[in-house]
């Protein structure tokens, strides 16, 4: 089942299941970044990606929150809330 996911950096970040991503977001079900299948994934509207944990830790360590990007990020957090029935 899908979960919000509170973070330190402030990005909007959602936890998704292999079923959840192919059945509700439409994807394919891998890895943006690895192309690996894991079973969970995570959300990352901010780049409209889906990443396996390790891909995500290791972008997350980088990754830097720009407030340019806070419009983008809202819209497809909104889409994502949507289509995963969250509130």
């Amino acid at each position: 089942m899908a979960e919000i996911i509170e973070n330190d950096k402030g990005f909007k970040v959602i936890k998704v299941s292999l079923d959840e991503v192919i059945v509700k977001l439409k994807g394919f079900g891998i890895c943006d970044s690895c192309n690996g299948r894991p079973k969970a994934f995570m959300y990352i509207p901010v780049l409209h990606s889906c990443y396996c944990q390790k891909c995500f830790n290791k972008w997350y360590a980088d990754a830097i929150n720009y407030t340019e990007d806070r419009n983008f990020e809202n819209k497809a957090f909104a889409v994502a809330k949507k289509l995963l029935n969250l509130k």
